[in-house]
């Protein structure tokens, strides 16, 4: 079982860059494994290992024991351990299963917790189970991919281990787990997979799950291919308010559905279910309708654009912003910014009085064409100098708490490559000053 963690991580490279890796510990089998394997990894690779264990409080006195369980195996390795207690169902969301609260809440304690990596103890065997369970219900290339051994901070170990494999490794090394009684329960959907389907499964092929993990990881190929081309369709048909309707009915059907997905997280925040994809679908084909969608959000077509939004009873009072910056950026008439154009050697006398303005300077040679300032726009992303990563505007704003009612009052600067500034944010890096600066464009916001 080692050999095959060892041979996991050098493949996906999770244990590259890591500092800290925290085991999402749940008491059974395949965490427990997953602990005492990284504690016999954690020096060869040079990392800091902790562990977390959320109590759902779903079973009673068995949850209390297994939390118990966990605390003395932690104690005694050494090994720092978080715990939460969550009442789950008293946290349930509208149309949530316990399942998925549960997932969620642990997933939001686990990310809460750990300063960098998360290790969960998802299996090979789980993955069939995931992949069967997605294919009964008629999912697509994504579905079939199963469970990715590394998603962001998330990686997965075990995911070339069998669940035997890992079984055989606490009985050869007498490491103690939990025994969850629900697991064995077939009411569900998914132990009825693993009792019931998957034993005749390997009546036909012992080896089932390396074929299946074989067979998601080629998919998982595909998939990022098609998304990556996916996103750059996004970008060239994404315009003010929705989507490029003429352009999204020239992308290959593949191609589309994956940007109407995309269109519909970032409008909508959650991902959207087959039926709305193929609703939406139609009404962009037959270039005229209205669908309903999740969260109170419908999808229609005006002609030109397809539009996400949600059902607005004031949406007549709501302001739609739009200026051009003037060749001569004093000059802008523009309520919620103003604009000053310097030299290098004005720059260096204004850097020393106004240090906390540094981040709305912007290098002026390296905006692309016409300069828009406007409300946000679906799909808008920006590079935050100072910050890692591209965000989208929506989830800069979710990530900021920014009231959903105020998200249409920030003001953006936009050009021809997209977002550059966001009012109360900041600069993208493509356009931030250096060295060879010449001319600077300095934003003054609320009359600072």
């Amino acid at each position: 079982m080692i050999d095959r963690i060892i041979q996991a991580a050098e493949k996906y490279k999770m244990f590259s860059d890591a500092k800290h890796v925290t085991v999402a510990l749940s008491g059974g089998a395949d965490s427990m494994a997953l602990l005492y394997a990284l504690h016999g990894l954690k020096n060869q690779y040079g990392f800091q290992l902790a562990a977390a264990h959320v109590n759902h409080c779903l079973r009673g006195l068995e949850s209390d024991s297994d939390e118990k369980f966990v605390r003395q195996v932690c104690e005694g390795l050494g090994v720092t351990l978080f715990v939460k207690r969550i009442e789950v169902e008293k946290l349930l969301q509208k149309g949530e299963s316990i399942e998925t609260a549960a997932r969620r809440l642990r997933y939001e304690f686990l990310d809460k917790v750990s300063p960098q990596i998360i290790a969960t103890a998802h299996t090979a065997s789980d993955n069939l189970e995931t992949v069967l369970f997605n294919a009964a219900r008629g999912t697509g290339i994504k579905g079939l991919c199963g469970i990715p051994p590394i998603r962001d901070r998330i990686i997965r170990p075990l995911c070339f281990c069998t669940r035997s494999m890992v079984e055989s490794y606490c009985k050869e090394n007498q490491i103690a787990f939990c025994n969850d009684s629900t697991n064995a329960d077939i009411k569900y959907s998914r132990n009825k997979i693993r009792h019931k389907v998957i034993p005749v499964l390997k009546e036909i092929n012992p080896n089932v799950e390396t074929g299946i993990v074989k067979m998601s990881t080629m998919l998982r190929q595909d998939s990022e291919y098609l998304e990556s081309v996916a996103d750059k369709e996004y970008k060239k048909i994404s315009v003010l308010g929705g989507l490029d309707l003429e352009g999204l009915n020239l992308l290959h059907i593949s191609v589309k559905n994956r940007v109407i997905m995309q269109y519909y997280r970032d409008t909508v925040g959650t991902s959207p279910d087959r039926f709305h994809i193929d609703s939406i679908e139609k009404i962009c084909s037959d270039k005229i309708g209205k669908t309903g969608l999740a969260l109170d959000f419908y999808a229609f077509v005006d002609g030109k654009r397809l539009i996400i939004e949600r059902e607005d009873n004031n949406k007549e009072d709501r302001v739609f912003y739009e200026r051009v910056l003037c060749e001569n950026p004093e000059d802008t008439d523009c309520e919620f910014l103003s604009f000053k154009l310097i030299d290098k050697d004005s720059f260096c006398n204004f850097k020393n009085v106004n240090k906390k303005l540094f981040n709305y300077v912007v290098d002026y040679d390296k905006i692309i064409g016409t300069v828009i300032i406007r409300n946000r726009s679906s799909g808008d992303k920006i590079n935050l100098l100072k910050r890692n990563g591209t965000k989208t505007l929506k989830k800069l704003f979710i990530d900021s708490k920014i009231d959903v009612n105020q998200r249409d009052s920030i003001v953006v600067l936009a050009d021809e490559n997209g977002v550059f500034f966001v009012d109360g944010f900041g600069i993208d890096k493509r356009v931030a000053v250096d060295e060879y600066t010449k001319r600077f464009l300095i934003i003054y916001s609320n009359g600072q």
